[in-house]
C-alpha cells in the first residue's frame, strides 16, 4: 500500500511537471540543502530532520519534484522510537522533525541500525530517498545508516 501511495505521488508530481512546462522556478531552492555537511557529491541534499521536513511539506508541485529528483537525502536527527523487525519484517526508525516525524524504512531491512543499537534518543545521520507522506510523517524510503 505504501508503495502505492509513493508511486500516486510521484505521478501526481510527475503531472505537476508536465502541466508546468520548462519554467525555471527557483522556489525551495538552499532551504535544506547540504547545510553542516561535509558531503560535497550534488546529488546528495544534507540537512537536519526538522529542516529537511519544514523544505518537503514547504516545497510544492514542480519544484518540490526539481529539487529531489534523483536525489538523496543526509539527514540528521534524534530518534523518537523504533519498531524492531524480524526476519521478513522492516526494521523502522521514526526521526523527531519538529512536532512532526520522518518514517525511515531501511535498504537493509534495518539490519545496520539493529547491530548498531539505534534507540530512543540516539542521534542518526541516514542517507535516504524521499518517497512521500504517511499523515503527517515524511515518508523516507532505501535509508542506509551512516
Amino acid at each position: 500500500m505504501q508503495s502505492a501511495r509513493a508511486l500516486c505521488i510521484a505521478s501526481v508530481l510527475a503531472i505537476a511537471v508536465a502541466a508546468c512546462g520548462s519554467k525555471d522556478d527557483d522556489a525551495g531552492k538552499g532551504k535544506a540543502a547540504n547545510k553542516g555537511s561535509t558531503n560535497s557529491d550534488p546529488n546528495v541534499l544534507a540537512s537536519s530532520a526538522e529542516a529537511f521536513y519544514k523544505d518537503w511539506t514547504g516545497t510544492k508541485g514542480a519544484a518540490l519534484m526539481k529539487k529531489y529528483e534523483g536525489k538523496t537525502i543526509e539527514v540528521t536527527g534524534t530518534v523518537s522510537h523504533v519498531i524492531k523487525g524480524g526476519e521478513h519484517v522492516e526494521y523502522t526508525v521514526y526521526v523527531i522533525a519538529g512536532a512532526n516525524k520522518l518514517v525511515a524504512k531501511f535498504k537493509d531491512m534495518g539490519k545496520a541500525a539493529a547491530a548498531k543499537n539505534v534507540a530512543k534518543g540516539s542521534t542518526v545521520t541516514i542517507n535516504c530517498t524521499p518517497a512521500g507522506m504517511i499523515g503527517k510523517s515524511a515518508s523516507i524510503n532505501d535509508c542506509v545508516l551512516k
